[in-house]
């Protein structure tokens, strides 16, 4: 049986999964948010959610008509990993630019809205 420090690295080996476990990292978001600011589909962000959903490394929480994610994990390993990544984001610089991306990140609320796509159903 695989531990979770395993799983994660698992998981962090494709580049945006890990981009997205990096940010949830940081701070909650919706499917709109990310799919914005990694220049995703959210098709591609909602199937990577699901990965991180079936090992439990996010949580969900509805915000209005929004589900909103959240990185977690009980490993110490694993979240000592991740803060001492976004402690030095700016040696990865796609990861800072991913980061400065979260000050504009309710701009993406508004477009994936104007287009009529559905952020706030579990479609993970």
């Amino acid at each position: 049986m695989q531990n979770s420090l395993q799983i994660f690295l698992k998981l962090a080996a494709n580049e945006d999964r890990f981009r997205m476990l990096v940010l949830l990292f940081q701070e909650d978001l919706c499917v709109c948010h990310m799919s914005g600011i990694l220049k995703l589909s959210q098709p591609t962000v909602s199937k990577n959610l699901a990965k991180f959903r079936d090992t439990q490394f996010v949580s969900t929480e509805q915000r209005g008509k929004y589900i909103y994610y959240s990185f977690h994990s009980e490993d110490l390993r694993v979240c000592a990993l991740l803060q001492d990544v976004v402690a030095h984001k700016e040696a990865y610089p796609q990861l800072d630019r991913d980061s400065k991306g979260l000050v504009k990140k309710d701009q993406y609320l508004v477009s994936c809205h104007n287009k009529s796509t559905q952020c706030s159903k579990k479609n993970v």
